[in-house]
């Protein structure tokens, strides 16, 4: 499980190892390999609350349609849709036919996995304090 997401050089505990976060050292593989996606939304979601985004997510999706992604995330001008996946995940039939149509309709829409941590918090946090 992953605790401490606060930022560059703070630590971030896995569930046997510490490792400091924005080590991309090929040691970093088993963290991300054991990261839940329920972990990695909640680091996405801190991050995106300290760069000031409004986001949304279903919190039971058993009672919605299938396939919708996991997060929308708003901070004007920007709109993104994201599906959250841990590694070696892909996205399902019907994600990937809602992530289609969702582009169509001209909406950036990304899939997020535990290695794109780094780009991932310089999207959510750039322009912060």
């Amino acid at each position: 499980m992953l605790a401490g997401t606060h930022g560059p050089g703070r630590t971030v505990s896995g569930n046997w190892s510490w490792v400091r976060i924005g080590d991309t050292s090929p040691t970093r593989a088993p963290i991300w390999n054991a990261t839940k996606e329920a972990e990695w939304r909640k680091l996405v979601l801190g991050w995106a609350a300290r760069g000031g985004w409004r986001f949304y997510f279903t919190w039971r999706s058993d009672h919605s349609p299938a396939g919708f992604p996991d997060l929308v995330l708003c901070k004007p001008p920007r709109l993104l849709i994201i599906e959250l996946k841990r590694e070696r995940r892909h996205p399902t039939p019907a994600q990937r036919e809602w992530m289609a149509d969702l582009r169509a309709c001209g909406l950036q829409v990304e899939v997020w996995y535990p290695h794109d941590e780094e780009r991932v918090r310089a999207i959510l946090l750039e322009g912060a304090a």
